[in-house]
C-alpha cells in the first residue's frame, strides 16, 4: 500500500467520494428500484440485503467526508483544509446531478414537464445544501475545537518554560490520543459531535415521518412498537459507526506516518 502514501490526500478524498456516489447513483440505487417494482422479489431478501449494502455506502462517504476533514485540520490549517470542503460541495453537487439523470434514465427519458425538473432540481439542491452543511459543521467544529485546544497548550508551554519546568505544560496538550471515547482531545471531540448530528437527523427524520402517518390516522400498534425502537436504535448506531470508522481512518492514517 505504499502507493497511497504519493497520493496527495485531496486527490484521495476525491476518488473515495466519486467512487461510493456513483455506486449509489449509478448501481445501487437504480437495482434496488428496479427489485422492489418486481413482484417476484416481493418475499425476496435480495432488496433487503442491498439496501442495507447501500447504508453502509451512505456510511463510508460521512466516514470518508469526517476523517479527511478532522484529520487536514488537525495536521495543517483551517485555511488548507477548505479544499476537501471544496471538493466535497462539487462532488456532492454532481452526485444529485446524476441521480436525478439516472432516474430520468430508468424511466424512459427526460420528462417533458418543466415544472417536473425544476422540483426534481429544487429537492436535490436541497439535499445536496444539507449534505454539505453536516461537512461545514464537521470543519467548523474541528477548526474551532483544536484551535483552542492548541491555544491553551502553547500558553501553559510558554509559562512552564518562564518557571523551567515544561513537564506541567503536558497536563493541557489535549492533542494527544487517550481511549476510544477520550473525548478531550478536539478532534475525537468534533468526530463524535459530527456522528451525533448525522444520527439525530436521522431520528428526527423517522420521528416526522411517524407522527405525519399518525395523523393520516396510521397510528402505530402494540406489535409495531418493537420495530421501531429496532429502527430508532439502528440510526443512533448508525451515527455509533461513523464516530469509531471516523477515529479509526484518522488512527491508522496516524500510524502509518508514524507520527
Amino acid at each position: 500500500m505504499k502507493f497511497l502514501k504519493k497520493i496527495p490526500p485531496i486527490a484521495l478524498f476525491s476518488a473515495l467520494l466519486l467512487v461510493l456516489f456513483l455506486l449509489h447513483v449509478a448501481v445501487l440505487s437504480p437495482i434496488i428500484f428496479k427489485l422492489n417494482s418486481d413482484v417476484a422479489y416481493e418475499e425476496s431478501y435480495l432488496p433487503f440485503a442491498l439496501e442495507t449494502i447501500l447504508q453502509l455506502v451512505y456510511l463510508a462517504v460521512y466516514v470518508v467526508t469526517f476523517s479527511f476533514i478532522a484529520r487536514s485540520v488537525m495536521r495543517e490549517s483551517a485555511k488548507k483544509s477548505l479544499k476537501f470542503l471544496f471538493a466535497f460541495g462539487g462532488l456532492t453537487l454532481l452526485r444529485y446531478a446524476l441521480n436525478i439523470f439516472c432516474s430520468y434514465m430508468f424511466e424512459g427519458g427526460i420528462p417533458s414537464s418543466s415544472d417536473r425538473i425544476l422540483s426534481d432540481a429544487t429537492d436535490g439542491l436541497l439535499q445536496a445544501a444539507f449534505d454539505i452543511f453536516q461537512a461545514v459543521f464537521c470543519f467548523v467544529v474541528t477548526m474551532w475545537l483544536v484551535s483552542n485546544s492548541k491555544k491553551r497548550y502553547e500558553a501553559a508551554l510558554k509559562w512552564a518554560k518562564k518557571h523551567g519546568d515544561e513537564s506541567r505544560a503536558e497536563q493541557y496538550n489535549n492533542m494527544k490520543w487517550t481511549s476510544v471515547f477520550g473525548l478531550s482531545n478536539p478532534v475525537q471531540l468534533s468526530l463524535f459531535l459530527s456522528a451525533c448530528l448525522i444520527a439525530l437527523t436521522k431520528v428526527g427524520s423517522r420521528m416526522i415521518y411517524d407522527i405525519s402517518l399518525s395523523e393520516m390516522g396510521v397510528a402505530p400498534t402494540a406489535a409495531d412498537i418493537p420495530l421501531m425502537i429496532a429502527y430508532y436504535s439502528g440510526d443512533i448506531i448508525f451515527g455509533l459507526l461513523i464516530y469509531l470508522g471516523s477515529l479509526t481512518f484518522i488512527w491508522l492514517s496516524e500510524e502509518k506516518t508514524k507520527i
